[in-house]
């Protein structure tokens, strides 16, 4: 299972497992809010477009790598004994989703989990 967002415009699709869920609840970026909120509850945070993730992702981006240590005890690895939800892949997940915001900075998109 995984979390996917959709951008309307182009279809294009970017898709992580819900391994990580733990681990973006606790990168905490302000006021109450996750990146967790911002991804994986998007709709009800009221986070529609690319405008909002190119905002928000560089600073959980920064946390993450930042503070490897604290984010490694949730991982996969830790919680589950595999390796299907790291912390360097969240970061690559939230790096893609970076760039495209970047790219296309008024897109809408859609989460499916």
């Amino acid at each position: 299972m995984s979390l996917d967002i959709t951008f309307k415009n182009t279809g294009e699709s970017f898709n992580i497992t819900h391994n990580l869920a733990t681990m973006a609840k606790e990168c905490t970026l302000g006021n109450d809010f996750t990146l967790y909120d911002m991804l994986w509850d998007a709709e009800k945070k009221a986070v529609n477009n690319s405008g909002n993730l190119a905002e928000k992702l560089p600073f959980a981006i920064w946390k993450l790598y930042r503070m490897a240590t604290f984010f490694d005890q949730f991982d996969a690895r830790a919680l589950y004994g595999n390796d299907w939800g790291l912390r360097e892949h969240l970061i690559k997940f939230c790096e893609d989703l970076l760039l495209y915001a970047i790219k296309h900075p008024c897109e809408m998109f859609e989460v499916s989990k």
